[in-house]
């Protein structure tokens, strides 16, 4: 459960980035206006599309499209398949063809999601962090600015990921 930090971030906004990551509402930015693309026809895809979608669909990621459908980048993907086509195969070797453990790899995505404000990046990988056996109230430390308590290889991806990041110091508001 991810709950507000004080006045920095806006729990309403988040619930909704939570919501269109599960697949179940749509996102409005503050000002209200609608943020998501109008839906993929899926008799109208080009070739070229449709085998993006057919990589993403039947690759790696399936069982997470079966259950959410296809949303973040995957639907702007299939869009531009001259990019998204490399683009979503470069994701898929990172995620799934490394030999990070999980639980190491959602911290060092969830750290790059929260430097750079990328909600639905954070949002989607929070849950997938806690999954992978990540510290629910370790995450929350981490998108609420504070220090994090990650320990042992989590704690190493977190903190050489800040170095990548090249983030001085220990606190969030460092950087």
């Amino acid at each position: 459960h991810l709950t507000g930090c004080g006045t920095r971030r806006n729990p309403g906004a988040l619930r909704r980035q939570l919501l269109v990551c599960w697949g179940l509402g749509r996102f409005a930015s503050d000002d209200g206006v609608a943020m998501r693309l109008e839906k993929l026809d899926l008799n109208m895809l080009t070739i070229g599309q449709q085998q993006v979608m057919e990589d993403i669909l039947q690759g790696p990621r399936r069982a997470q499209m079966q259950d959410i459908g296809l949303v973040g980048p995957f639907d702007v993907f299939v869009r531009a398949p001259s990019l998204g086509g490399p683009a979503q195969a470069l994701g898929a070797a990172v995620r799934y063809g490394s030999s990070l453990p999980d639980n190491v790899r959602e911290v060092a995505i969830c750290t790059v999601g929260h430097f750079h404000q990328a909600r639905f990046e954070f949002a989607a990988h929070h849950a997938l962090a806690i999954a992978a056996g990540v510290n629910a109230t370790t995450l929350e430390q981490l998108r609420c600015d504070q220090v994090p308590d990650f320990v042992g290889s989590e704690g190493l991806a977190y903190r050489l990921t800040r170095a990548l990041l090249g983030i001085v110091g220990h606190t969030q508001n460092s950087s």
